[in-house]
Parts: C-alpha cells; sequence; structure tokens
C-alpha cells in the first residue's frame, strides 16, 4: 500500500488508498487519469516507503507502491479468466473472441503500466493473435514472431499470464519468444527479420518427415526493411513449401496519421538507411548478430563449418579469415574447434554431427592440410574438449591450436638439431579448453607458448585467462603468445605470410631459443 500528497502555491493533489482505491483532486497530475477511481477513505502514509523531494518550488511527498500494490482497480476479466490455455479458444463464438481481445488488451496495459513496459506494439496485435490460436492448433502448429515485444498477448494465452508482471525481470518471463521458456515459443524473437527464415528450415523438415503441421510466421512493417525477409521469401517460393506468412502493419492500427504528414524529412533518412544496410560492414553485423541471436542464444544444433580459414595467399585481407576464432569463441554456448591435418578434420566432421544439444564450429585453411598417410578414413567423433600430447619433452610446452600445430611440428624439429627436446600439444578445442592438459603442460614445464593463425582475443587470450584464473600464472611457468599481428597482412604467397607474421616454424624454434636464453642461436636460425 501507498501514498502520495504534493503542497505547492498553485494547488493541493492528493491521493487517499484503501486497498487500491485511491481519491484525486487533480487525477490528471499523473497523466493517467483513466485508471484512477474515486473513494473515500482514511488517508494512510508509510514512513518507511515516503520520499521528499523539491521542485520547483514547490514541497513534494511521495511513496512508491510496495510489491503487490496497484495504482488502480484492474478492470474484471471473465472470459479470460477461464483461458489457461490455446485449446479453450476452440469453443468461444465470435463475439466472445471479440470480447477475449479487449480483455487481454486491458490486462496488457494494466500490467505493462504498472511495470512501466513499453507494450503498444503488443496492443496492435491482440486481435490477430486471437484469431491465430483459435483456428491453429499450437504448438503442433509452429507460429513464429519477429519482433519480441508483440508476443505479450501470446504468452498470455499460452500459460503465463500469471508471470506477466516478472516480464524482463530476474528469474521472470523473457521480453522475446524463448524455447526453453515454453512449448508454444517455436522459435526465439529478437528485434525482427528471423521468422520468415527459420519458418522455412521448420516447414521444409516438416515436408522431409511426411508431417501435415501448419507453419506460420508473423513480421511487422519494420521488419520488411531487412534483406534477410525478402532473401527468405525468395527461398520459400523456390522451395514451394507450404507456410504462412502474415504481415502485420502496426502503422495503420497505431498511428494513421503517419501517412499524412509532411514527406520532405522522410527521403533523406531513407536514402541514409539504405546506404547502411546496403553496406557490407552493416551486413557482416547483421550476419554477426543472426549468430548469437538465432542459434547460439537458443542453443540450436547448428555446425559452423568455416572455410577459408587463416590468411588467404594472394587473396590478401579481403578474404582471409582471421576472427573467426575470438568472435566465435567468446559465445557461451559454442563448441570451437581446429583441425591440425586432414585426418582430424574429418573426425571433427564426424564430432559435429554428433553434437545435438548446442553449436559447434569448426575451421579449415582454403589450401590442402597436410595428412598422416595420405588415405581418407571414416571419421571417428573426438571427446569434446580434450587435446593431444604429441611429442614430450621438457623445458619448453609448444600448445598449438588447429594448422600451427604442424608449425609447431617443425619447430621441435630444428630444436631437437639443437639438442633441445621440447614438448608439442595439440589443443583442438578452443572451446571448451582441454584443462587438464594445460595444467600437466604448466606443471612440467617452465615455458608454455601458444600458436595460432589468428587475431588477440582468440585462443591464446582464453588460454591465459584459464592460467591466469587456476593461479597457473603464480607459480614458475611463464607463458608466450605467438599469433597474428595486430594488422593486416597484404597479399603474398601462404610461405611469404606467415614470414610477416612471424607463424613459421623457425619463428617458433627462435622465439624457444630466447626464452632460453639463447639468443644468438635464435638469431643464427632466423638468417
Amino acid at each position: 500500500m501507498a501514498s502520495a500528497s504534493s503542497h505547492c502555491p498553485f494547488r493541493h493533489i492528493s491521493f487517499l488508498q484503501s486497498e487500491s482505491r485511491f481519491q484525486s483532486a487533480e487525477s490528471g497530475y499523473f497523466g493517467t487519469p483513466q485508471f484512477l477511481k474515486r473513494s473515500t477513505s482514511e488517508l494512510i502514509i508509510y514512513q518507511n516507503s515516503v520520499t521528499t523531494y523539491i521542485r520547483k518550488g514547490c514541497r513534494q511527498v511521495a511513496a512508491l507502491p510496495d510489491i503487490g500494490d496497484f495504482f488502480w482497480e484492474k478492470d474484471p476479466t471473465p472470459i479470460l479468466d477461464m483461458v489457461d490455455m490455446p485449446i479453450q479458444l476452440k469453443n468461444l463464438s465470435h463475439k466472445e473472441l471479440k470480447q477475449l481481445a479487449g480483455e487481454i488488451r486491458s490486462e496488457i496495459s494494466f500490467v505493462m503500466s504498472k511495470n512501466r513496459r513499453p507494450f503498444r506494439a503488443s496492443l496492435a496485435v491482440v486481435e490477430l493473435t486471437v484469431a491465430l490460436h483459435h483456428v491453429f492448433h499450437a504448438p503442433m502448429d509452429k507460429i513464429l514472431w519477429d519482433d519480441g515485444e508483440q508476443t505479450y498477448a501470446h504468452k498470455i494465452l499460452t500459460g503465463r499470464r500469471s508471470l506477466m508482471h516478472t516480464l524482463k525481470r530476474k528469474d521472470g518471463l523473457s521480453g522475446f519468444t524463448s524455447r526453453a521458456e515454453s512449448e508454444y515459443d517455436a522459435f526465439g524473437a529478437g528485434h525482427g527479420c528471423n521468422s520468415i527464415s527459420a519458418g522455412l528450415g521448420m516447414a521444409v523438415a516438416r515436408d522431409i518427415n511426411g508431417k501435415k503441421n501448419r507453419i506460420v510466421t508473423v513480421i511487422s512493417n519494420w521488419t520488411t526493411m531487412a534483406g534477410q525477409v525478402y532473401e527468405a521469401m525468395s527461398n520459400a517460393g523456390y522451395l514451394d513449401s507450404n507456410m504462412i506468412v502474415i504481415l502485420n502493419d502496426s502503422r495503420h492500427s497505431l498511428h494513421p496519421k503517419l501517412s499524412e504528414g509532411p514527406k520532405m524529412t522522410i527521403n533523406p533518412i531513407s536514402s541514409t538507411l539504405s546506404k547502411i544496410q546496403s553496406s557490407r560492414s552493416f551486413r557482416r553485423f547483421r550476419e554477426a548478430a543472426k549468430v548469437i541471436q538465432d542459434v547460439d542464444l537458443q542453443r540450436l544444433p547448428v555446425r559452423f563449418a568455416i572455410s577459408s580459414a587463416g590468411l588467404a595467399g594472394s587473396e590478401g585481407p579481403i578474404h582471409s579469415g582471421v576472427f573467426d576464432i575470438t568472435f566465435m569463441a567468446c559465445l557461451p554456448n559454442m563448441i570451437v574447434m581446429a583441425p591440425s591435418d586432414e585426418d582430424e578434420l574429418i573426425d571433427m566432421v564426424a564430432t559435429a554431427a554428433c553434437v545435438n544439444d548446442r553449436p559447434i564450429c569448426f575451421r579449415y585453411p582454403r589450401v590442402a592440410i597436410m595428412g598422416n598417410n595420405g588415405l581418407l578414413h571414416s571419421g571417428m567423433p573426438l571427446e569434446i574438449g580434450k587435446g593431444e600430447m604429441l611429442v614430450e619433452g621438457k623445458h619448453v610446452a609448444l600448445l598449438g591450436y588447429g594448422v600451427m600445430v604442424q608449425n609447431c611440428l617443425k619447430a621441435q624439429s630444428l630444436l631437437a638439431g639443437l639438442g633441445i627436446q621440447v614438448t608439442v600439444a595439440s589443443a583442438r578445442f578452443c572451446k571448451p579448453l582441454d584443462i587438464e592438459l594445460i595444467r600437466r603442460l604448466c606443471q612440467e614445464h617452465e615455458f608454455l607458448i601458444t600458436v595460432e593463425e589468428g587475431t588477440v582475443g582468440g585462443f591464446g587470450s582464453h588460454v591465459s585467462q584459464f592460467m591466469a584464473l587456476d593461479g597457473l600464472l603464480d607459480g614458475r611457468v611463464k607463458w608466450r603468445p605467438i599469433l597474428l599481428p595486430d594488422n593486416y597482412i597484404e597479399q603474398a604467397t601462404p610461405r611469404e605470410q606467415l614470414e610477416i607474421a612471424g607463424l613459421t616454424g623457425h619463428h617458433i624454434a627462435a622465439t624457444t631459443l630466447s626464452l632460453l636464453g639463447r639468443h644468438r642461436e635464435a638469431f643464427l636460425l632466423m638468417r
């Protein structure tokens, strides 16, 4: 319960409260007169929830309501009170469905206004939501939304009405559709443009499995600004899969006067937005957002085979793939791996095929990578997060990631000719790391060198992060990273690019010699 009062030279405003009822001498002061009810009651002020502040010569006393209190009475919702799941809409008449839509609109306004959440987009789609759940049979039929803010009525009708006050709060309902939250949420909706693509994938899978359920996607007028929508519709027309796409144009339902206003300022804005959306950098940013929202956030078992990884030789920096480790490894649910040779690449393909509870990626270069015997073999799934010890030595450990393992082995051979025995291990996985392997290398060696054909923030950064948190850097071991420099490497032969980057076997061996204090031999090795 709460109350508020204000005294100033211009007018007196007071609210009297009893069981969530208020009396206002000037209810328009708060800007929500339609929700305020008049009643006579005793003025009650709770001292522990009263705040006082000075504003423009007025001394104001205000108290916010405790949890469970309301600023206004809730309108009765007799039909909505009888609806827990969409199946209960099937027997309602058209008149009752219309009344239900009004009650849902009132419910959304009541809950969202109290929580100070935007909800106008959901008000514009209430009738459509009621119609969809009356006609179709969710969750067998899949209903996909592009805009999370339009799904509040959908949430209310699918068993989450009592939790709507927790929307976007800790341990509460998501502000978007969430596959983890409800079986009625067929796909996670963020801020637009993915529902047709996802729906088309579901429609194709349905057809392959010989099923007959319906796929319905709802897009908004804002969604039509995204190129992915048109790509998806083009693919849908080509594949000729049976699905329904509904355009909910909220401009007509919420802003009828928009088209009557002056248009001179809209044209340059539209032109600027078109240029931004057609730019390469914007498309790459949008694609990155898709990986996060459409895949990783929902733990979908998508397999990413990342070709042209690493330096691109004569193609220069334009087609080089040096940032994938840094980007993919920062995603919480992503498994990130890289093969050291062709045989391990086949094993990783088999590994990716076996992972069905989260996304997984593996990278491979555009040039041929070394194989063990030159013969293809049937892949064997690898244990997730387990590396491999290749050569055991002492003092220095080389932990390679991906094709750089081969250059670590070349460095090991060069150092063996100088009487230095080093350890070589293949990490295989950047995420999750083989923490037992890393601990062993740190405990048995004075130096640990990580080697990768990637950028700052990639494999070496993840290793050092673990070592710091595990206390391994507090002991005697010293860590050094060998990775690509923080600049673009222009076109050259692959060998020349590796020399520029300092990633050849000779560079790795020279770094090892320098750590051991044998600087002259390191200099001679690089001549």
